[in-house]
């Protein structure tokens, strides 16, 4: 999902298993989550009496039009039982909305609210069995047209004579605003039918292929989608509008197998006319993504968009529903289909394994178009720069009370700028391109059309590396903010002296990172030489060794930008180059604001050499002199600290100037 208004968007910039093949769908974690959330919300997680059943499908026969959220119609949910006895079938379903009645397998139940929960009670059913509970409902839930609103219809004015839409938007907790739900993450329904009777000229796009359209009495027509695909409860969607179908096809590159790109946007010339290349550049994309996390998971169905009036997207199971039509967008709601729809977050806590990893999907793409050098620059310019700014505390992981927290799960800073720097990270730490991938496939094969969490992911990333990520997760994800390293340094010789001191954003919650960082030297004949050093203590000490005859001119600190990180530079001469009492060398006035004069001792008669330094130790100017005295002119210089380097035969002495 994409918040054009939470989110800073950025412009132009696996393997495939038997959607058969299931996960684990209830994992020991949830148990601490249940106890948590019972303080919070209702809605978040089943109730215990929920858990008693594992649902198979859902069946959604609506009336729906494209200028209300009113709603009518059945659900339908299959289910079966896992409990040894389940008395009480429970779901959640917006206490506006009035229930004509519940069928549990063809028989009529009594049933009571409470407050959004609907329970029928004095039930008999066994362990193993399948059942179906049938909910006829209809009334609206309110529909404010926010963007978490479950449901909303709006008049989007921006083409042609304007066009009314309703659409529905479930992350994270809002199903229950539309149809009767079970909303547990890690109880993904094995398919389901989405039928939809609207007015014509109305179109309806949801999940799956669409297996009819049957034309009714009083100018309806009923669009009949199906999925046989797992899926979870907030990836069902529908979207409602007079559309015109622009669909075309990809190829997955690795069976030849043809996918459906089908788009439903709205039905005016100038709408198709501005989006056609976005939408034509979906082909391009599928078939890339395909190649590096391997085949688009969806395949026997389809991919494509709906269009809705509101600021961003969400990436419902094989059709976006989206406010917007641009390639940065469209990337990131299609990297989610593997990444939040093949492999779901097995609880909110994890949402980084949705929206980190389809956000660096934006960068991955930037880097296949034009390059990885221009890709990893603007990466720095524009988030790595954003989570410098905004991101000083908090942490990329959703700590488990804050799970019906809207904007702290979908925290622009933490969850997907920050949580894509971790994914950038990684890659830096594996130092491999096909191991990165090797990684991000196997957990994609591993926990195909399942759900898991972040510990998961970790296992994977461990198995497959053969290295331990226990501290990088424990700083980067569980811990906050990061670090900034003030580099003091000198020359010896021909070995540059480093003493590194870090500090810290958050020292209350992270007192220190462990981690290795670049650092770039440049030398006056042109050559640059990048050395990484590792730092595993607040403050070290390290040396390298400058190339014989050469000189440095400047250091850069993480030159190819892969760090959530800060370096600075401090020139720091030895302490016996300081000498006040030195008589060799006399500099006044000090500080100075348009000219310093420098006197030489008689005994320094031949030619001295001289280099100027800001105070971070980047070279500003070499310059020569036989003379006895020397003025200096520093009268367009930034008032700060500079470092004259005196350089006399085989001696060298330093000065500290101030503007």
């Amino acid at each position: 999902m994409k918040n054009n208004f939470l989110i800073a968007l950025v412009g132009s910039i696996a393997f495939f298993c038997a959607h058969t093949a299931v996960a684990q769908k209830f994992t020991p974690y949830m148990g601490k989550a249940k106890k948590v959330s019972s303080a919070l919300s209702p809605k978040v997680l089943p109730s215990e009496v929920q858990s008693a059943y594992d649902v198979k499908w859902y069946f959604l026969n609506l009336n729906a039009e494209n200028n209300t959220v009113a709603l009518s119609g059945d659900v339908t949910i299959k289910a079966e039982v896992v409990y040894p006895i389940m008395d009480t079938f429970s779901f959640h379903l917006h206490r506006s909305y009035a229930i004509e009645k519940i069928l549990i397998n063809g028989d009529e139940k009594s049933f009571e609210t409470r407050g959004d929960e609907r329970l029928v009670c004095d039930l008999d059913l066994t362990q193993g069995n399948l059942f179906e509970a049938q909910i006829f409902y209809h009334g609206e839930s309110g529909g404010t047209g926010d963007f978490f609103s479950g449901i909303s219809s709006k008049r989007d004015g921006r083409y042609g004579d304007g066009f009314h839409v309703t659409w529905t938007l479930s992350e994270p907790n809002n199903a229950y605003q539309w149809f009767p739900v079970k909303q547990d993450l890690t109880d993904k329904a094995d398919s389901v039918w989405v039928f939809v009777t609207t007015t014509k000229p109305n179109k309806v796009g949801s999940n799956g292929i669409l297996t009819n359209m049957v034309d009714l009495p009083d100018n309806k027509t009923r669009y009949e989608w199906k999925s046989i695909y797992l899926i979870d409860y907030y990836l069902i969607s529908i979207a409602i509008a007079d559309y015109q179908e622009y669909s075309i096809y990809a190829v997955i590159p690795q069976t030849g197998e043809e996918v459906l790109i089908q788009n439903y946007i709205y039905n005016s010339p100038d709408c198709l006319e501005l989006h056609r290349d976005a939408l034509d550049e979906t082909k391009d994309m599928i078939e890339y993504f395909s190649e590096l996390f391997g085949p688009y998971p969806f395949a026997d169905e389809k991919y494509g968009h709906t269009m809705g009036y509101f600021g961003g997207a969400m990436e419902h199971q094989t059709m976006t529903t989206t406010g917007y039509l641009y390639d940065g967008i469209i990337v990131h709601e299609l990297v989610h289909q593997w990444f939040g729809n093949l492999v779901t977050c097995a609880s909110w806590e994890y949402i980084w394994l949705n929206e980190g990893f389809a956000s660096y999907g934006e960068y991955m793409w930037y880097e296949n178009a034009y390059g990885r050098e221009a890709a990893f620059k603007a990466f720095n310019n524009d988030i790595i720069r954003a989570v410098k700014n905004n991101g000083k505390t908090g942490s990329v992981y959703v700590p488990v009370e804050f799970i019906d927290n809207e904007n702290r799960i979908f925290n622009t800073t933490l969850t997907y700028d920050k949580g894509a720097i971790l994914v950038h990270m990684l890659r830096y730490e594996l130092g491999d391109d096909e191991l990165f991938y090797k990684v991000l496939q196997t957990y994609l094969q591993r926990f195909a059309y399942g759900v898991a969490t972040a510990e998961d992911f970790k296992l994977v990333l461990e198995e497959v590396s053969a290295k331990d990520f226990t501290t990088f997760f424990e700083q980067w994800y569980y811990g906050e903010g990061y670090p900034t390293h003030n580099f003091y340094w000198n020359i010896t010789e021909n070995t540059i002296n480093i003493n590194s001191v870090q500090t810290v954003t958050a020292p209350n919650a992270t007192p220190s990172f462990k981690l290795a960082y670049e650092i770039e030297f440049q030398y006056d004949n042109g050559d640059t030489e990048v050395v990484t050093f590792y730092q595993n203590e607040k403050e070290q000490k390290f040396t390298h060794t400058i190339p014989e005859g050469r000189e440095i001119q400047n250091m850069v600190f993480d030159p190819t930008h892969w760090l959530l990180a800060s370096g600075i530079f401090y020139y720091q001469p030895n302490a016996i180059n300081n000498r006040k009492d030195d008589p060799k060398i006399s500099i006044y006035p000090n500080p100075a604001s348009d000219f310093v004069h420098i006197t030489f001792d008689d005994s320094w008669s031949e030619t001295k050499k001289i280099d100027l330094m800001d105070a971070s130790g980047k070279h500003l100017e070499t310059f020569q002199t036989c003379d006895k005295n020397y003025q200096l002119d520093i009268s367009t210089f930034a008032s700060g600290i500079y470092f004259l380097i005196f350089h006399y035969k085989e001696k060298s002495y330093a000065q500290k100037i101030i503007k």
